[in-house]
């Protein structure tokens, strides 16, 4: 049950990561601030290769479209295997 837990928490933080850098980049945020490059670093680690899926006229929109795409991943991913890991358990 704890690595269930354990592997819902790092989805759930991955996505929340990739989500930010969305975010901040959509509202252009100050790429020199602290918490921004901590942020890009996590997400760039965490994107899984869909950073570059679509390209869009504008560069806050593919952010927007391809960091999204890459939370929805985390999060329904790591919320099938959470549930495989408790079903396994039982």
């Amino acid at each position: 049950m704890a690595l269930a837990g354990l592997v819902r928490l790092v989805s759930r933080v991955a996505a929340l990561a990739v989500l930010l850098h969305a975010l901040f980049t959509v509202f252009r945020a100050n790429p020199a601030n602290v918490w921004y490059q901590h942020v890009e670093t996590l997400a760039s680690w965490s994107s899984l290769g869909l950073a570059n899926l679509f390209q869009l006229a504008d560069p806050r929109w593919t952010a927007l479209v391809n960091y999204g795409l890459a939370a929805v991943v985390w999060l329904a991913v790591g919320s099938a295997l959470a549930s495989l890991i408790r079903r396994a358990a039982s």
